[in-house]
Parts: structure tokens; sequence; C-alpha cells
């Protein structure tokens, strides 16, 4: 039997977000971008160091329901320290600039909840149909 579509989506999926953010370096302050509950002053900056994505489909070789997410691995990215960056602004404008220059839709990653985010990661959800341009 052939290699599943899954499998096939799961690799293009990789291959574009690493094509457009794998050693990117993006910039955040840290919880809330320094508002309400800003933890720090100053920017950081945290390069990509790695990608976790994952696809799960309802079916291996005539899916209709497609969905996945990436773990994006930040080196020197610790939440304990700076707090989640998904509520910071600066963090989103650094991670769409990085997806745009790639070629790739701003609107193809999606925050994950706070209970779903990795050590030293951000965890996204991807609009797979945005990321592939279907």
């Amino acid at each position: 039997m052939g290699t599943s579509v899954r499998m096939l989506i799961e690799e293009d999926c990789i291959l574009l977000l690493e094509r457009a953010l794998l050693r990117q370096t993006l910039c955040a302050f840290g919880e809330d971008g320094l508002g309400q509950y800003g933890k720090s002053d100053t920017p950081h900056y945290y390069s990509v160091v790695d990608l976790r994505v994952n696809i799960e489909a309802d079916d291996d070789h005539q899916p209709t329901v497609i969905c996945g997410t990436v773990s994006i691995c930040l080196r020197g990215y610790d939440a304990d320290v700076v707090g989640y960056i998904q509520t910071d602004k600066n963090f989103d404008i650094s991670l769409n600039a990085a997806l745009i220059a790639g070629g790739l839709s701003a609107k193809s990653l999606i925050w994950a909840s706070v209970s779903e985010q990795a050590h030293g990661c951000v965890t996204f959800y991807i609009d797979v149909a945005e990321l592939l341009g279907w």
C-alpha cells in the first residue's frame, strides 16, 4: 500500500513551516506584551530551533477532516520566567512577519490554549487549508 494522504499533507506542512520559520528570530516582551500582566520591560529575542508538526485526519487515504498542531520551539523561551507569550502582540507581529516573508498566510496558525503549550515551545493549531492554499 502507498503513502497515506495524511502523511503527505504532514510532510507538506513541515516543509512549508520549516522554510518560513526555522532559524528565524522572533521578538517578544512576554505575557501580555508588558501590558496588565507583563513580566518584563525589555524585549527578548528567541531563535526558532525546532518545529514539531502533527497532522491528524479522519481517514488516512481519503480524509474529509484534517487538523493539526505545531509546536514552535524557541531557544531561551521559558513561560515560567516571561509568562505565556500568546498574549504578547509583539510576538504575534514578529511571527506573522516571518510567515508572510516565507510566503505563508498569517491566518494559517491559530493559538492553542495555555493548557496545550509545551515547555520551551509555543503551540498553534494549523489551518491546513489556509497553510496549503486550498
